[in-house]
Parts: structure tokens; C-alpha cells; sequence
């Protein structure tokens, strides 16, 4: 029997992949951007012992917002994505393993495992980069 669907829609699975991954991710920047009191979301950072937590928590914050909102438009996908799997591993080993097995850890997990896939295989041809890519040979 052949196997239609891992055939024909691969390219769909890669959008659904980044809807999931560059939503959540941009969801949590969203929180931490214009939810969270500012002086909470430092001291956080720096309960967890992260030098200059101003610093680090502008950073995290505005690349899950905005990294996300690129990665579910399909857009600079690799760096996104290794960048994006990396702070997955750091916030399930520093932010959430020290609690046990919860679903915090369990998301970061999931998380890394997606972002990473993503990086892995790219964008596909369901992404803004794709067709900012057709659209540019189309003019030379």
C-alpha cells in the first residue's frame, strides 16, 4: 500500500509545526512583554541566577516575541530555530527541572524537541521565506 500522506503533505506538517512551536513561543514572549510587571519578570531572572537579569530578561523576552511571530511566518527558520531549541534546553535545566517532572518541564521538552525538528528540516515550501525567495527570481 503506498503511503500517500507522508508523501503529499509534508510541507503542511512543517506549517502545522510551526504554528504550534512560533504560537507558544510567541504567546510566552506576549506575557512576559505585556503581562508581567517589569521589576517581576528581573527578579525572576535573577532568582534563577542569571547575570544582568535586566539584560537577559529584555533578551528572552523580545526574541520569544518576535522570534516566534518570524518562525510561524516561516522566516530566517534555522538560526530561529537552533537559537529557540538552545533556550529550551536552558529553561528546562535551570527554570523548571529543579521542580521534579511538571508540565513546565514537560512544555520545554516538547518545545526543544519541535524547534529543533524545525531546524533539522527548514521552513518548507508552506513559509514567507519560500515565496519572498520565488518573488526575488522572478525580478532578475
Amino acid at each position: 500500500m503506498k503511503d500517500v500522506l507522508s508523501k503529499k503533505y509534508p510541507d503542511l506538517a512543517l506549517l502545522i509545526l510551526r504554528l504550534a512551536a512560533g504560537g507558544i513561543f510567541a504567546y510566552e514572549g506576549a506575557l512576559k512583554l505585556f503581562v508581567w510587571e517589569r521589576s517581576s519578570l528581573v527578579g525572576y531572572f535573577a532568582g534563577l541566577g542569571f547575570p544582568i537579569p535586566e539584560v537577559t530578561a529584555t533578551a528572552i523576552t523580545y526574541f520569544e516575541f518576535f522570534g516566534g511571530i518570524l518562525i510561524v511566518l516561516g522566516l530566517f527558520i534555522r538560526p530561529l530555530s537552533f537559537f529557540a531549541a538552545g533556550q529550551m534546553v536552558v529553561a528546562a535545566i535551570v527554570a523548571n527541572a529543579p521542580a521534579g517532572v511538571t508540565a513546565a518541564l514537560e512544555v520545554d521538552i516538547l518545545l526543544f524537541a519541535m524547534f529543533f525538528a524545525i531546524f533539522l528540516v527548514g521552513a518548507g515550501k508552506l513559509s514567507l521565506m519560500r515565496f519572498l525567495n520565488k518573488l526575488t527570481n522572478l525580478w532578475q
